[in-house]
């Protein structure tokens, strides 16, 4: 075990860390992958008559982010009693980087695995899994592939993405550039994140890049980052924006260590490339069962009303069809990053879950 490395880095700028109630621990998995998380175990209350354990919750984090994004949920949850298990997903963070040209070795199905592996050694059954942005995506086929280790998913800023493998991003940015009259192709950036020089740019443009994806202005990152031809002329013209008001120093330097780390930009990428590539096709070797795509566990949906890469009110229309045991909605005043924009709000909703799904020890 180690001394988590944003709790260093807040002490030294005199900011406590609300990771600090937290064990950083590494596991390897069975086939020697190495994952960093932050952990807290569950507290089991004895009332006089019945012993009652309160629910762990596990976390996936998005792109371009680390476990450490989730640190507010973090604490809170855990001062108060609930398990949480918080990983750096495989080519993030503190945990391993395989070779990144080697999609093969990222694919949801395999991560799937390790964090079950995980979560078995930790001996948790059964979690409320909670994704932000491309962690709902790990969050779903988690799900898919896991199902009983589920008792409920929360999604934030992105909805459930049914798992047939093939995302149409030309259709969607041809659909959002003729609604926005030709102001705004919503995924625009995805073929810069799959061009061969964008790894040399973003590492080249930290800072700048920084500030196109933790923006204080989420009104203008749709047409600042998501747009056509937008986040490459921005890393170009190495622009950059004050630290926003919901951010903190602490957060930015854990960021900048994590992102200089050899390799971190360009295996973080691969979300995009896996999925513009065809490696999480639903079939052969990812093969899901039938009755595992539909989400017949209570879902959540907490959205931000001024995200305009992934706007709220798309959330769900993409997981309403699928969310068999019933679906609640949360939009807040926020952009993309909710979970730190809104964290009390966030906190609010996770806790009132966790307290109705207490369960018998």
């Amino acid at each position: 075990m180690r001394t988590s490395l944003n709790i260093a880095l807040a002490a030294l700028a005199g900011i406590p860390s609300v990771l600090a109630a937290l064990t950083t621990k590494e596991f390897t998995t069975a086939d020697g992958t190495r994952y960093t998380f932050d952990v807290s175990p569950a507290v089991t209350v004895d009332d006089g008559a019945t012993n009652t354990t309160k629910p762990t919750f596990l976390f996936f984090h998005g792109f371009p982010s680390t476990r450490h994004d989730w640190a507010a949920q973090a604490a809170a949850l855990s001062d108060a009693g609930f398990g949480v298990v918080v990983p750096d997903l495989l080519g993030f963070g503190d945990s391993d980087k395989p070779d990144p040209t080697d999609l093969s070795l990222y694919t949801w199905r395999r991560q799937s695995g390790h964090i079950s592996e995980l979560l078995e050694s930790e001996k948790v059954d059964k979690v409320i899994g909670v994704g932000h942005d491309w962690g709902t995506s790990a969050l779903g086929r988690a799900y898919n592939y896991f199902p009983a280790k589920f008792s409920q998913l929360v999604f934030l800023s992105v909805g459930y993405l049914y798992p047939s493998g093939f995302i149409d991003v030309d259709a969607f940015n041809a659909q959002t550039l003729l609604a926005s009259q030709g102001t705004l192709a919503q995924y625009g950036y995805w073929y810069f994140f799959n061009h061969f020089s964008t790894v040399d740019l973003i590492e080249s443009h930290l800072e700048s890049f920084y500030s196109a994806a933790y923006t204080p202005d989420a009104s203008s990152q749709g047409a600042e980052l998501a747009h056509l031809g937008a986040a490459r002329a921005w890393l170009n013209a190495n622009k950059t924006m004050p630290l926003a008001s919901w951010d903190s120093e602490s957060h930015k330097a854990t960021w900048f260590e994590k992102y200089s780390a050899p390799g971190a930009v360009e295996a973080s990428l691969n979300p995009y490339r896996r999925a513009m590539r065809g490696f999480d096709v639903d079939d052969g070797n990812n093969a899901i069962a039938l009755e595992a795509k539909t989400l017949n566990v209570p879902v959540t949906l907490i959205g931000g009303t001024q995200d305009t890469i992934s706007p709220a009110a798309q959330m769900s229309m993409l997981t309403a069809p699928f969310a068999t045991a019933g679906i609640q909605e949360f939009q807040l005043d926020a952009g993309h990053w909710v979970a730190i924009e809104q964290a009390d709000a966030v906190n609010d909703i996770l806790t009132q879950l966790g307290a109705n799904a207490t369960v018998s020890a």
